[in-house]
């Protein structure tokens, strides 16, 4: 069976939203190798993911800089959940209106081939981690405080308590630590 991944970016204060204002100055090699490691053939993701994605990932400048991996970002299967999105413009891409979502994404995750995988964790991410869907959550933690964030915008949602097992843990050199979670067994 595939697994859904979603990766992460939170500074110390827990801010999630803007990555690319808090991380940057942490990309080196060692980052660009660990952020590369995943191997998937689908792509998860909620309106504002799919929006911004598909702006950047679509740009001539952005295939060329990083070659392989936006032609496969352009090319892989796509799942954007939406009830306000009518059409998706980015190549291979399918709407999943939010009722469809866990029924969507647990037929998916059945279906043969490599891993799903989710940029981020917003509320999509968060249903489905509350549904039993969500089989990894890799928090990468900057050694940062980003000084910004509303609820909304940071890892932890109001009135949820959802217990998680650490599988793994890594730091960077530069001080970013990648925790690999799942689910743990609720008691």
């Amino acid at each position: 069976m595939r697994k859904l991944i979603a990766k992460t970016d939170m500074s110390l204060d827990g801010a999630i939203d803007n990555p690319g204002a808090f991380t940057h100055t942490f990309w080196d090699e060692e980052w660009n190798n660990a952020a590369g490691a995943h191997e998937f053939d689908g792509l998860v993701m909620g309106r504002r993911t799919y929006e911004g994605f598909a702006a950047a990932w679509t740009k001539p400048e952005m295939l060329e800089a990083e070659g392989e991996f936006a032609t496969h970002m352009n090319t892989v299967a796509k799942y954007v959940v939406s009830d306000s999105l009518d059409t998706a413009d980015w190549t291979n891409t399918t709407i999943v209106r939010r009722d469809e979502v866990e029924t969507t994404v647990a037929k998916l995750k059945e279906e043969p081939g490599g891993n799903l995988f989710m940029y981020g964790y917003g509320p999509v991410a968060h249903r489905l981690l509350k549904a039993g869907l969500l089989d990894e959550l890799e928090v990468w933690i900057y050694p940062v405080l980003s000084g910004a964030g509303e609820i909304g915008q940071l890892l932890f949602r109001d009135g949820d308590q959802i217990p998680l097992k650490v599988n793994s843990s890594r730091t960077l050199k530069s001080g970013v630590v990648i925790l690999n979670l799942s689910p743990a067994e609720r008691s």
